[in-house]
């Protein structure tokens, strides 16, 4: 498996540009506006932190139990249960996201996870929808970017150790395009400033298809209250198996709902003692009983590698 490097070095790689194209909405700025096609002369550095797996390897592998017709996205029972220290590796790195749509008159809410300490990895409809809406509810908010997001770190209930805002936006313009097409359903966010040394970043990788088949894993994320329970900001869990593995897809019956787009599927690597990225979780099927990532498959890794650098 390729996997990305955990240290980060001041100034910006060289990348290759890829056109995007113009806004619906002026929203936010993508990270390229923002940057202005130039270098940055004050990089940040954060020193590579050991990781380990600890509080995730008891529950890998553990088998999701199957009682009754699935809602949503929850497959049987929900089994999700609330993170217990979410100051840990690698909960460090997982942020509850306040998204702002292009009109106002609400409060959208997702996950996100640190791949440098000022970009964190989302789902593409965490920042940009045509148009935005709240399930099947017939009211939208607009079209385009998000006015504005806020990045929020050691978030419980309504407590947070850190909140940072988002100052630019990138994503697929295949998502853009086509908002059918999930495997684009990815994006990152570039922070207005570093998040603190203890929220530290994850490792992505990119596996293949055997080594990813049956593969024990993880989402932690921060789902939002729902009619039958109510999470208050809160991180919850839930692992399981990889039970379909696509060229641009990852199945799994792993309990999650509104509010958990965006968060990482992980697994443990224990040769290498790393919790490593191999999926953005973006989609359920409750008629399959599935739910669905984008995988973390050359392109997806060379975009998130690309995003990266432009952050570090």
């Amino acid at each position: 498996m390729k996997k990305s490097n955990v240290t980060y070095h001041p100034g910006f790689k060289s990348v290759k540009e890829h056109e995007i194209p113009a806004p619906e909405s002026d929203g936010i700025r993508t990270i390229r506006e923002e940057l202005g096609g130039g270098a940055s002369e004050a990089g940040n550095e954060a020193a590579s932190a050991p990781t380990h797996g600890d509080l995730w390897e008891p529950l890998m592998g553990r088998k999701t139990r199957r009682k009754g017709p699935a809602t949503r996205a929850i497959i049987g029972n929900d089994d999700r249960i609330e993170v217990p220290n979410i100051s840990e590796i690698p909960f460090s790195g997982i942020c509850y996201l306040e998204i702002v749509p292009p009109d106002g008159g609400v409060t959208f809410v997702g996950t996100g996870w640190l791949i440098s300490p000022t970009v964190v990895i989302t789902a593409g409809h965490c920042v940009y929808c045509s148009p935005w809406k709240n399930g099947d509810e017939p009211e939208t908010y607009g079209r385009g970017r998000a006015a504005a997001i806020t990045a929020c770190f050691g978030q419980r209930g309504n407590t947070s150790r850190e909140k940072i805002n988002a100052i630019a936006v990138e994503y697929p313009a295949e998502w853009q395009s086509n908002q059918q097409h999930r495997e684009y359903d990815f994006a990152a966010i570039q922070l207005e400033r570093p998040a603190s040394s203890s929220f530290v970043p994850f490792v992505f990788g990119d596996g293949d298809d055997d080594f990813l088949k049956d593969m024990g894993v993880c989402i932690a994320g921060y789902p939002a209250n729902t009619k039958k329970k109510s999470f208050n900001k809160t991180m919850y869990m839930h692992s399981g198996r990889i039970m379909g593995v696509e060229p641009q897809r990852l199945e799994y019956q792993i309990d999650t709902s509104a509010g958990d787009s965006g968060a990482a599927l992980v697994y443990y690597d224990k040769e290498e003692n790393t919790n490593v990225v191999v999926g953005i979780h973006n989609a359920g099927d409750s008629g399959a009983q599935l739910n669905i990532a984008a995988r973390i498959n050359s392109f997806v890794y060379s975009k998130l590698a690309e995003w990266q650098a432009l952050g570090s």
